[in-house]
């Protein structure tokens, strides 16, 4: 199905225009309408249509202008527009645009339809050459392992003959994404002592996937691949913070879920970061050393070559530093990473105890009470915040995995209070928002951006919003209001209709004209000399 929104600001229009699409022919979906160009333009960035029928003469920001808004971002998005105005400035500027068909009102329903086949059969062309590009590009891919293992070898095991730019040349042409201004390599040694020869190859693959995409989550890139002694080796860019610092905690993390799903032990050293690919051979001598010190240095089988001097009071400030982040994390929402800091702490501190739970425990208490410390900027009560008491939830575990599952589902129910919270906050901005329009409705330069901007939203977060709380869109509420107090300048006043078109901030009568009559049924100078009861 193809997904089509409708641009109009007269209803009847668009009401008429949904009787004559033939929707089931045309395998078409209607996800959205609009009445003005500012909020066609909020609803595309919700919900992507790939087709749009569009007046030109539409409120705020005119058809062409929404349609060249949205081609600068996606230009495959097929237009038709529609006016009541046939102009040859019209008709070329919209041809300029790309648009599929200029079609006049009132649109001959056999005229629409036709536009809209061809606008579908420009996405179908569009659909099939990409088709046709990701064939050549797979052939091409199935002929690149060999080469690329081959080439990042070289590059890990000796000094290269080759310059900085030469190599990325290299690796651009390997399809290889290594752009980032900073590397670290990283060796991976598991234990196959416990698993058959068969199942290694299946380990290596899902490995490399985990650690991938644990790295990747961080917003690092990784390579992997395996060097001549069936160590698995993974090149890892990033920013020039300390990065070994970063590949080290995903590692560590890391370690648990290696051995719940693999049933093994899983050795990793983590070199220097270098800033020239020239360099990576450094880099990797530095972590197969590191790895060699995981039984002295090493943090749950993982240790950095840097570290491997690190002090015990070094390793006291990493637990308040990760407890900041976790506070941190707590109130900016983010669940996936609040979890991932409490099951990293507790990884630690298991690790820094060998092993003793009781430890794990006082630090467990150490991180509720942060938590505790949050939850009080919501002024509710804890028993309100969570399920049970989170002290004895604690105290009940048996394990540290029980206890990390606790604590993040402590975490998990302050953040809900927080989204509970959030959703108050937001019937608050939006009665804030309606107060505005009160105030400032007279004004004909009211608009979506004001309104938003005074309350502190995007526009395009602030329309939904608005749309979800009053169920009308800014545009309907605007004009309602505006109405409102135009009959009651009709009927307490002697104004002109045009005098009250222009008080209540319609700068245009005729469109003044036209909404009245569309919201009361009638004209606004037989409204006046109505009777009211």
């Amino acid at each position: 199905m193809y997904r089509l929104m409708i641009v109009d600001d007269d209803a009847l229009v668009r009401e008429r225009l949904r009787r004559l699409i033939r929707f089931a022919d045309l395998q078409l979906d209607l996800v959205c309408e609009a009445g003005e160009g500012e909020e066609a333009l909020a609803l595309y960035e919700q919900y992507r249509p790939n087709l749009l029928v569009s007046d030109i003469n539409i409120p705020l920001v005119d058809g062409l202008e929404v349609i060249r808004r949205i081609h600068a971002k996606d230009p495959d998005v097929q237009a038709v527009v529609i006016t009541g105005f046939a102009t040859m400035g019209y008709a070329q500027e919209s041809m300029r645009l790309g648009t599929v068909d200029f079609l006049l009102k009132p649109v001959d329903e056999n005229e629409l339809n036709t536009a809209l086949g061809n606008a579908i059969l420009r996405l179908r062309a569009r659909t099939a050459t990409v088709a046709r590009i990701s064939e050549l590009e797979e052939i091409a891919r199935r002929s690149l392992p060999i080469l690329r293992e081959r080439y990042l070898n070289s590059l890990i095991q000796q000094p290269q003959e080759e310059d900085e730019s030469e190599i990325r040349d290299h690796l651009a042409k390997l399809q290889l994404e290594m752009t980032s201004p900073c590397h670290v390599a990283v060796a991976m040694l598991p234990d196959y002592a416990t698993v058959g020869i068969a199942e290694r190859e299946k380990i290596q693959l899902a490995l490399c996937n985990l650690v991938q995409t644990q790295l990747t989550a961080q917003g690092l890139t990784c390579v992997s691949f395996t060097d001549a002694s069936r160590r698995l080796v993974f090149l890892v860019g990033g920013q020039k913070e300390p990065l070994e610092d970063r590949v080290e905690e995903v590692l560590i993390r890391i370690q648990d879920q290696i051995r719940f799903y693999f049933h093994i032990e899983c050795k990793a050293g983590v070199g220097d970061a270098v800033t020239n690919l020239s360099l990576l051979h450094q880099s990797f001598a530095n972590a197969v050393e590191a790895v060699k010190s995981v039984a002295i240095y090493g943090r749950n089988n993982v240790v950095s070559s840097k570290n491997v001097h690190v002090r015990q009071d070094e390793l006291e400030a990493d637990f308040g530093r990760e407890m900041g982040q976790l506070i941190t994390a707590l109130k900016a929402e983010d669940r996936k990473g609040s979890a991932q800091i409490v099951y990293r702490y507790l990884n630690r501190a298991w690790t820094e105890s060998s092993g003793d739970f009781s430890y794990v425990q006082q630090e467990c208490m150490k991180i509720l009470s942060e938590i505790l410390t949050c939850s009080t900027d919501l002024r509710w009560s804890h028993q309100k915040i969570f399920d049970g008491n989170p002290y004895r939830m604690l105290l009940e575990c048996k394990d540290i995995v029980m206890a990390q599952e606790a604590l993040c589902a402590i975490a998990d129910q302050y953040l809900d209070a927080l989204a509970q919270r959030r959703q108050h906050h937001g019937h608050r901005l939006v009665d804030e928002a309606k107060a505005f329009i009160r105030n400032n409705h007279a004004s004909p330069e009211l608009n979506l951006s004001m309104v938003s901007a005074h309350v502190g939203l995007s526009t395009a977060y602030f329309c939904n919003l608005f749309k979800e709380e009053t169920h009308q869109t800014f545009t309907e509420y605007l004009n309602a209001e505006r109405i409102r107090h135009a009959k009651i300048l009709l009927t307490e006043t002697n104004s002109t209709t045009e005098e009250v078109a222009l008080a209540v901030g319609f700068n245009n009568p005729s469109y003044f004209f036209e909404v009245f009559k569309r919201l009361t049924g009638e004209r606004p100078r037989r409204y006046a000399k109505a009777p009211q009861g």
